[in-house]
């Protein structure tokens, strides 16, 4: 916890007992990187102005934004005030947050000029160089044998190019458009000392797009959206493969571009938004992601005809996500009368009201055949 420095805070605030525009600005441009560490929490460069906490490994800095993305509680924010009005880390009002960030200790914290302002980002370059020439048998092996992914499955993607495997043995997710590589992200095989397993975005990638599959070549029905690569795979390993649908993994429950970009671009080329099913975990930041997507298209402008069709597909029971359950059940598949039980957007907002029973059952309108 950090120490009071006894230094009359008197100059921070105006002759009304406000805090000072020059305070608050101060305090806001303290960079998070170098406060996390000064107070002992231990950070890991993911990358090219990338951190990732080591006691928590879903939360995410970009240092060149002064910005962090907590994905696993569905928070972010931007510079050191964020960090200490966090509920889980400082719990400071906003109030003290700004006086805390002036005291000495932090204020020397401060970089000379430090403005943080968005780099321009270089253009994507697909690292060739770093992905292995040999069949990728630690990736096969991890997804296959650790993560109980259908071997069928991950055989077919890493033949197709969609999962590769680089020189530090790591998982290895191009993004694709139009058979172009346009981003990339990679997942350690194994989980590294401390408990947490490796993981990086390319910054230069466009973040909009992620690694995707899709059933058919006609039309697509049905969009399903998932946290991970893992999780969108888990998903088709315990239920089996929906005709005529795209699979998108999203990179946790804040990247809401990716969403709006697949779909604007379907909705460009057809009459009609698709199905949409949300695949997110099975904990707050999930859910809140589920209710956050169901409430933009309701308060959207969009006419009853035209308006997508918006489903939940969560995992069962007592399991977060979709992996947690297919390693629980060593890779088997549901049964017929096992299959996920997908509800209605209706019906997943009633049943986290405490309300399902009150639900009458309308799904025949609405049946996705699986």
């Amino acid at each position: 916890m950090m120490k009071n420095s006894g230094k009359d805070n008197n100059h921070l605030f105006d002759k009304d007992g406000r805090l000072t525009k020059e305070a608050i600005e101060r305090a806001h441009s303290v960079p998070i990187v170098e406060f996390l560490e000064s107070q002992g929490y231990q950070l890991e460069k993911q990358g090219k102005g990338y951190y990732r906490m080591v006691e928590h490994d879903s939360f995410v800095i970009n240092a060149n934004k002064n910005a962090y993305v907590w994905n696993s509680r569905g928070r972010k924010g931007r510079g050191a005030v964020s960090i200490l009005t966090d509920p889980e880390l400082f719990n400071y009002n906003y109030r003290n947050a700004i006086i805390e960030l002036n005291k000495p200790e932090n204020e020397r914290l401060l970089h000379e000029g430090n403005v943080f302002k968005e780099k321009p980002k270089e253009p994507y370059v697909y690292p060739e160089h770093t992905i292995t020439k040999d069949e990728p048998t630690k990736v096969i092996n991890y997804l296959v044998n650790e993560r109980k992914i259908n071997k069928d499955l991950v055989e077919q993607f890493v033949n197709k190019g969609m999962i590769k495997q680089d020189k530090r043995n790591n998982a290895f997710y191009p993004w694709y458009v139009d058979g172009h590589v346009v981003g990339h992200n990679v997942e350690g095989t194994y989980v590294k000392e401390g408990g947490h397993r490796f993981k990086q975005i390319n910054e230069n990638g466009d973040q909009s797009r992620g690694f995707k599959f899709q059933t058919g070549k006609s039309k697509v029905e049905n969009y399903f959206f998932f946290e991970s690569e893992v999780d969108a795979m888990s998903y088709v390993s315990l239920n089996g493969l929906t005709p005529n649908s795209k699979y998108m993994a999203m990179r946790g429950v804040n990247n809401e571009a990716l969403v709006a970009r697949e779909l604007h671009e379907y909705k460009d080329n057809h009459d009609k938004f698709p199905n949409i099913i949300l695949g997110a975990d099975n904990d707050k930041a999930g859910l809140e992601f589920n209710e956050r997507i169901i409430n933009i298209f309701n308060q959207a402008e969009i006419s009853e005809e035209l308006s997508p069709n918006i489903f939940v597909a969560q995992p069962p029971g007592k399991y977060k996500d979709w992996n947690d359950c297919l390693k629980d059940r060593d890779g088997k598949p549901f049964e017929q009368n096992e299959r996920t039980n997908i509800l209605t957007s209706d019906e997943f907002i009633a049943k986290i009201n405490g309300q399902e029973k009150d639900i009458k059952q309308h799904r025949d309108a609405y049946e996705i055949e699986l």
